[in-house]
């Protein structure tokens, strides 16, 4: 008998205020609950207070690191504009990593150029990021105003 293993997300977010956290718990609702996939969310995985040890750091480092190598497909929350995930983001596409932008306040809003074209789907609701794997359909273009 064949074992398929799951395809694994990494889900890099801010999480450092209330609304990030609100939002990143509306995503994870969403991707914890896809059979097909496992995701690694850092914020659940690696604990990491401001005076953290260099031991702690490059733990945290690493581990992240290794999850980006080893995933399928990056969601990154854009929102908030962390430079932490916004590296991720970008390690990511060197790697080869399809990356879905959840972009929930981007509105009517120049998207970033950058983001744009490194972009296998974008999702600006949570409505959409779940009909997205609902219906298996990841990827689409972004279309609207650039920065």
């Amino acid at each position: 008998m064949i074992t398929m293993s799951k395809k694994l997300i990494y889900l890099a977010s801010p999480f450092f205020s209330a609304e990030h956290v609100d939002r990143i718990e509306r995503v994870e609702e969403v991707l914890f609950n896809q059979k097909d996939y496992k995701t690694f969310s850092p914020r659940k995985e690696i604990v990491l207070v401001p005076d953290s040890s260099e031991e702690d750091r490059n733990h945290a480092f690493n581990e992240n690191v290794r999850n980006l190598d080893n995933c399928d497909l990056v969601v990154c929350i854009t929102d908030g504009k962390d430079i932490g995930t916004i590296w991720e983001a970008g390690y990511a596409f060197g790697k080869g990593k399809k990356i879905l932008y959840f972009c929930e306040t981007l509105g009517g809003n120049p998207f970033n150029v950058m983001l744009a074209k490194s972009a296998y789907g974008i999702a600006t609701s949570i409505e959409q990021l779940k009909e997205m794997f609902e219906t298996g359909n990841l990827h689409n273009y972004y279309e609207g105003k650039i920065q």
